[in-house]
């Protein structure tokens, strides 16, 4: 991931804090290609499990 951003292949809006980014930049991939757990800290870690639970659509659900 670190390369692609390098790269400007993906690129984070103004809204998203440095520190999610940089600590989306120090994960890291395992020779076998998966991620190395112990890179990956509680910033990322939190922030993917809340776009994973689905959070946000029942609160627009429960809106209407």
């Amino acid at each position: 991931m670190k390369e692609s951003i390098d790269n400007q292949r993906i690129s984070f809006g103004q809204g998203v804090s440095y520190h999610l980014a940089d600590s989306l930049m120090r994960v890291r991939m395992l020779p076998n290609g998966r991620l190395n757990l112990g890179t990956i800290d509680e910033m990322v870690r939190s922030t993917f499990h809340m776009l994973a639970s689905d959070h946000f659509k029942q609160m627009y659900e429960a809106k209407k």
